[in-house]
């Protein structure tokens, strides 16, 4: 509750009395409290998408690699079955990319 008083005065000035008002601040005081909560709820859903964002770019760092490695092996493995030659260099060229790539994640 707010409560302000003025002194009331006659017509010639000399104070005769005062006059009070009260406010009841009740119903402000509980919007102001939904208006912080609502704030607070923002910056919390924007924090988590902000998160959100980040892992999902750690995510496509890490699977872009990844993929890249899996291509080679599974390269190498299928041509190791199906029996063809690879040259000590292709073969060298294939698990340098595959170190290039580990060195990248």
């Amino acid at each position: 509750m707010l409560l302000t008083g003025t002194l009331v005065r006659d017509a010639e000035g000399s104070p005769y009395g005062t006059a009070f008002t009260a406010f009841d601040l009740t119903e402000r005081k509980e919007r102001e409290r939904e208006a912080e909560t609502q704030r607070l709820r923002v910056v919390a859903t924007s924090r988590l998408h902000a998160l959100g964002e980040m892992a999902t770019g750690v995510a496509h760092e890490l699977n872009q690699p990844l993929n890249g490695i899996r291509a080679f092996a599974e390269g190498t493995l299928f041509g190791i079955d199906h029996g063809w030659e690879n040259t000590v260099g292709q073969t060298r060229d294939a698990f340098e990319e595959i170190v290039r790539l580990v060195d990248r994640m």
